[in-house]
């Protein structure tokens, strides 16, 4: 199986692989490192704004499927049962990852109010987080304009209402990787 995640930054993606890492037997991918080792590679910084750009830029160049390409490139070289994947963006992510893994491949989008995310990206105290609420939201509406994760949340299998504690999200996940 592969489980991948969708959502807008502080949703949660990255604390629901860790939790379903913890249920299964798995490897992990989260396209942003991707996305981040290109940048490197470049000399981009890999701070927030010049990562977006860069990101931009290259999808311009090289099409919307170029990071998940690579992507699903290196998930069929993982030998795990499960396979966890931080990072679903647009809706070509979700439809390249559908059409490679027509069976396995289990999408979940995270909703989470801006507040309850800007607090969360607060507490993690990341320099690349290090910003003012309008920056925030500005950022929100650039990556939807750029990604369109509205739409990529719309093709999830299952929604998640993530403004509670940890243990409401592991609770759902619970049911949800039981039921699969």
């Amino acid at each position: 199986m592969i489980y991948a995640t969708t959502g807008y930054i502080g949703s949660g993606k990255d604390t629901v692989i860790d939790i379903l890492g913890e249920f299964f037997e798995a490897e992990k991918l989260n396209i942003s490192d991707l996305v981040r080792q290109l940048a490197m590679q470049h000399g981009v910084s890999i701070e927030r704004e010049p990562l977006t750009r860069f990101t931009e830029r290259i999808l311009a160049e090289n099409g919307s499927d170029y990071f998940i390409n690579r992507a699903v490139e290196q998930i069929r070289k993982m030998k795990a049962p499960v396979i966890l994947v931080s990072g679903i963006r647009t809706p070509e992510n979700v439809e390249v990852m559908k059409k490679a893994f027509p069976k396995e491949f289990i999408l979940i989008a995270l909703s989470v109010t801006q507040e309850n995310r800007f607090e969360r990206i607060r507490k993690r105290a990341s320099d690349k987080d290090d910003v003012s609420y309008t920056e925030f939201m500005q950022h929100d509406a650039e990556q939807e304009r750029i990604f369109g994760i509205s739409k990529a949340m719309e093709l999830a299998d299952y929604h998640i209402d993530n403004n509670g504690s940890r243990y409401d999200l592991e609770s759902v996940l619970k049911k949800i990787s039981y039921n699969i």
